[in-house]
């Protein structure tokens, strides 16, 4: 299932659904502004006609959007991640963070930092390379534990780093680490790979972000 902004240019849906592609029962669904517009409606019936052509049971949904009532963009956007959720359980989610009116992108944007975790991808179309890559987005989590916090801030500094290693640099348990960094994975701010026998921890983008507002003044 896909969410996409959409103005005058399809490129960006086009290479979107090529990339990742679409088939029956799949679905899109495009933000567009509210404002009614002849080269933004062509746009959407020219995509329209062009994913029904591929097949027709693909759902193709239009959301429309004020742009002069910026929080109930960002409220319409999460409801268009979140829809296919309760319609269909188990959807995966792909939004495209590129193309449409940059009003309805900075709502998308808010409002995809705050559904990460339930979003399966990310993108954003490069009008240089003419490609999607995919965004690692920051993902709010819960206020954490000073030592949550200061075993977060070792892995950001000596990361990839073995549990015991951190045990050893931070004088806490192996078993107390362990823990520690168990909430964070599950907090999307660090992966855990295995190696031989030993497990190491190395920080995501999002603890970054995390540590820096976590600072006390």
């Amino acid at each position: 299932m896909y969410v996409s902004p959409l103005g005058f240019d399809t490129s960006h849906v086009l290479a979107l659904i090529v990339k990742y592609r679409i088939e029956a029962e799949d679905g899109i669904t495009l933000l567009m502004s509210n404002k009614v517009d002849e080269r933004s409606e062509s746009a959407f019936r020219s995509l329209t006609e062009m994913i029904r052509a591929i097949d027709s049971r693909i759902t193709v949904k239009k959301i429309q959007l004020d742009h002069s009532d910026f929080p109930s963009m960002v409220l319409a956007c999460i409801e268009a991640i979140n829809g296919p959720l309760h319609d269909r359980p188990g959807a995966s989610i792909i939004v495209n963070l590129s193309g449409g009116p940059r009003e309805i992108l900075v709502a998308l944007t808010i409002a995809s930092v705050g559904s990460a975790p339930k979003i399966a991808r990310v993108t954003s179309y490069s009008d240089v390379s003419r490609q999607h890559s995919e965004i690692d987005l920051p993902y709010l989590v819960p206020p954490l534990q000073d030592r949550e916090l200061e075993v977060l801030q070792d892995i950001m500094h000596f990361g990839p780093t073995s549990i015991a290693g951190i045990s050893s640099r931070l004088q806490i348990s192996e078993s107390s680490i362990s823990r520690y960094c168990a909430r964070l994975l599950s907090n999307r701010l660090i992966d855990l790979t295995e190696r031989g026998k030993s497990k190491l921890a190395k920080a995501r983008p999002s603890a970054g972000v995390v540590l820096s507002i976590s600072q006390k003044p």
